[in-house]
C-alpha cells in the first residue's frame, strides 16, 4: 500500500504479492479490539508481525460469538500478541499512538 497507490498500473499484482508477504520485521498497532480489529490482528500475526491490540474497554473480542472468541484468543496467545485492554488511545502521531498507558511506537498502524 505504501509503495503502490491504488491508482498505480499492476496494483492488482502487487496487492496479491502483499497478501502473500512475510511482516516479520514490522511492528503492527491495531487499535479496537472488536470483530474488526480482530480481523487484522489475525491478518498480521499469522504473517509474523508483531501486533499490539489496544482495546478500551477491559475485554478484548466483546460481543463476539464464544467459537470465534476463543479462536482468536488461541491465535494470540500462540503468535505472542500483546493485549493491552482497558487502555485509552489520546493521539495519533505519525508513527506512533500515544495512550494512556504511554507512547506505542509502529510501522503500520
Amino acid at each position: 500500500m505504501q509503495n503502490c497507490p491504488e491508482e498505480t498500473p499492476g496494483a492488482f499484482a502487487w496487492l496479491f504479492v502483499f497478501r502473500k508477504e512475510r511482516w516479520i520485521m514490522y511492528d503492527v498497532l491495531v487499535i479496537g479490539g472488536g470483530a474488526a480489529g480482530l480481523d487484522l490482528v489475525e491478518f498480521f500475526a499469522v504473517r509474523g508481525a508483531a501486533v499490539t491490540v489496544v482495546e478500551m474497554t477491559n475485554t478484548i473480542g466483546n460481543g463476539m460469538d464464544l467459537v470465534s472468541r476463543v479462536s482468536i484468543h488461541n491465535i494470540m496467545r500462540e503468535k505472542h500478541v500483546r493485549q493491552m485492554p482497558g487502555t485509552k488511545l489520546l493521539e495519533v502521531k505519525a508513527h506512533s499512538f500515544v495512550t494512556d498507558a504511554g507512547e506505542l511506537p509502529f510501522d503500520y498502524g
